[in-house]
């Protein structure tokens, strides 16, 4: 059976090596930009500002990474569950991000993908 999208599961990828990696990266970027462009605004001297940046970055982007992660397991893992259900309007409403570029990037399983598609499918032959 195919893992439907979940608030942990997309929890733990929010969480992953990668993701993690990514936004070390990008606050280590953000911080040699402070450094080498910001002046020293806070008197703390500049190498000081720039790690503070650097930091304040890093938890800023995995917290936003994380939580959007978190949202749509749990948008997703509700729409599946109610085209199983039955109640194929609440899961075509759910599931309709799926419609917009890159946000399958939260249905590695593609459970959510065939739920959406099952949901639309039974609203057709309804009317």
């Amino acid at each position: 059976m195919i893992e439907t999208p979940s608030l942990l599961m997309e929890l733990r990828r929010g969480l992953n090596l990668y993701n993690l990696s990514v936004g070390f990266v990008t606050a280590v970027a953000l911080g040699a930009a402070t450094f080498f462009f910001i002046p020293d605004l806070f008197d703390i001297g500049r190498g000081v500002q720039s790690i503070l940046a650097a930091l304040a970055s890093f938890l800023l982007i995995t917290a936003i990474h994380t939580a959007t992660h978190a949202y749509f397991g749990w948008r997703f893992g509700r729409g599946v569950t109610a085209s199983r259900a039955g109640d194929h309007r609440r899961a075509t409403a759910l599931l309709s991000p799926l419609d917009r570029q890159g946000l399958d990037h939260y249905d590695i399983s593609t459970a959510a993908r065939q739920a959406l598609s099952r949901s639309r499918a039974a609203l057709e032959n309804s009317d």
